[in-house]
């Protein structure tokens, strides 16, 4: 197996002879994906690489107030010259929702157990809590300058994807670097309220209308709750509002596992996975052509009614059961 500084050599002799760069990430970003782009940009924009941040979808409202926001746009097929592109956290090249992005040559780093090596150089290691964990080694190793900017991207990246430091794959090596982001000025206090403290009213009347809905399945292990387009309607939220519903149901005590179907279009539908330790839903996320970790992945649905789709995503957990 190459360890991580053997890969790192690999990305840093990639990058001698590419001084154009899109920096990417997946559909829908996270915490993690947003400030992991935004680090690595500023990194390498202060080591003298042009460099076009860039994602498919819009940046969720809890995320704009991250140093360097403004320099992050949308795009949904390449339209200009590019001598490569990093995408992080994806599984495939489409994984980034941007069109003609398979022409480049391409560099992915993931710490997704789900992801298959799949562009010209890949560093996929999912003992890393966050891609942000990654991203650090990486400037540590390659030497490059970490501002107070660059450490408060890289913190706000670990925070959401380990859940505030309670998920699972939250290890020591995770508060190692959490430490090394706060000696470099990253401040969590103020990442902390910026994130968890700064919800929309509307986000909260779509949650209260979301929470009416959960039901619990007849093993008593499994919750769901859904949300229509209706929902957004009536509570004049977006659909990036929902990031964390996911997880309010799988705090109920005896459930193993919670399942969040969002409505996406007439018979599309987003489904979130979460679960505590007994069940591996990115089996099923797999099935189904999504992705993730083993306690928290997600996938998209056809289906012709809610229903129908959650039923069928139910089946699959109790057979994990």
């Amino acid at each position: 197996m190459i360890s991580d500084k053997q890969h790192i050599q690999e990305i840093a002799e990639w990058l001698e002879s590419r001084n154009r760069l899109l920096i990417t990430g997946h559909q829908r970003p996270d915490g993690d994906c947003l400030g992991s782009i935004l680090a690595l940009g500023m990194a390498l924009s202060a080591a003298g690489k042009t460099c076009r941040l860039a994602v498919s979808d819009p940046v969720p409202h809890i995320y704009h107030f991250l140093p360097g926001m403004e320099t992050l746009g949308t795009i949904s097929r390449i339209d200009t010259e590019f001598d490569g592109v990093i995408t992080l956290e994806c599984g495939s090249a489409s994984r980034t929702g941007i069109k003609g992005i398979e022409s480049l040559s391409s560099l992915n780093i993931d710490h997704h157990a789900s992801t298959e090596p799949w562009a010209d150089l890949n560093w996929i290691n999912p003992e890393f809590a966050a891609v942000g964990e990654m991203i650090l080694l990486l400037l540590d190793e390659m030497g490059l300058e970490i501002s107070a900017d660059i450490a408060g991207n890289l913190f706000a990246a670990v925070m959401t994807d380990t859940g505030s430091f309670q998920y699972s794959n939250t290890t020591a090596g995770t508060f190692m670097a959490a430490s090394r982001l706060v000696s470099r000025g990253a401040d969590p206090a103020e990442i902390s309220r910026a994130v968890y403290m700064n919800q929309k009213v509307s986000r909260l009347k779509l949650l209260a209308r979301v929470l009416e809905t959960m039901e619990i399945d007849s093993s008593g292990r499994i919750a769901s709750i859904r949300m229509t387009l209706e929902d957004l309607e009536a509570t004049g939220a977006e659909g990036d509002d929902t990031e964390g519903f996911v997880n309010y149901p799988l705090s109920v005590q005896g459930i193993e596992a919670s399942v969040f179907l969002r409505q996406a279009g007439e018979h599309l539908y987003r489904i979130s996975l979460r679960s505590k330790q007994k069940i591996d839903v990115s089996q099923v996320a797999v099935r189904f052509g999504g992705g993730g970790h083993a306690r928290a992945s997600g996938f998209s649905l056809e289906s012709q009614s809610l229903q129908e789709a959650r039923e069928l995503v139910l089946s699959e957990l109790r057979a994990l059961l």
